[in-house]
C-alpha cells in the first residue's frame, strides 16, 4: 500500500464516506444525507471523523468516534464507526485509524475506548482483539424509529 495518510475529515469526504460504508459495512446511503450528517458531527466538539488517505487511492477508510458519559463509569469514547476499504483491510488502515482515535480520546481526557461489533463480523473481532482490545460482553441492540411527524411535532 502506497502512504498513508490519517486526517480529520471535511465535508469533502462524504461521498467516499458513503462508499465505504456502502461496501465495508452493507449500509446504504445517499451523499447528500452523509454529508448533512457529517456537517452536524463536525459542529460536536464531543465527536471526531477521521479519514485514511493512501496516495491514488484516495480515501480507504474512516473512523467516527464520540465522547460519551454515563452514571457509573468515567468518560468513554465510543469508537462508533469503522469502515474500511476490503481491498485495502490487513494493510494497517484500521489500526492507524483506531490509533488516532485513541490520541483524540486521550486528548479529551477519555478513561477509554468502547466498541461494538456485530456476531458476524468475526474478522473485525479478531482485528479489535489484535490491537489491544478485550472483548467484555454479547448485547442485543433494539431501536425504536420515529415517525416524521412525530420528530417534526
Amino acid at each position: 500500500m502506497s502512504e498513508l495518510t490519517i486526517r480529520a475529515a471535511v465535508l469533502q469526504d462524504a461521498p467516499a464516506i458513503t462508499r465505504l460504508n456502502l461496501h465495508s459495512l452493507g449500509l446504504q446511503g445517499a451523499d447528500d444525507a452523509t454529508r448533512r450528517r457529517m456537517q452536524i458531527i463536525l459542529q460536536n466538539p464531543a465527536h471526531c471523523i477521521f479519514v485514511a488517505e493512501a496516495g491514488d487511492a484516495g480515501v480507504v477508510g474512516y473512523l467516527h468516534a464520540g465522547l460519551y458519559e454515563q452514571t457509573f463509569t468515567d468518560t468513554l469514547c465510543e469508537a462508533i464507526c469503522l469502515a474500511v476499504d476490503e481491498g485495502s483491510q490487513g494493510g494497517g488502515v484500521g489500526r492507524a485509524l483506531m490509533q488516532a482515535c485513541e490520541g483524540w480520546a486521550r486528548r479529551q481526557g477519555a478513561a477509554g475506548i468502547w466498541l461494538t461489533s456485530t456476531f458476524a463480523r468475526e474478522g473485525a473481532h479478531a482485528f479489535y482483539k489484535a490491537i489491544g482490545y478485550t472483548h467484555v460482553q454479547d448485547r442485543r441492540a433494539f431501536k425504536k424509529v420515529f415517525a416524521v411527524e412525530d420528530a417534526a411535532g
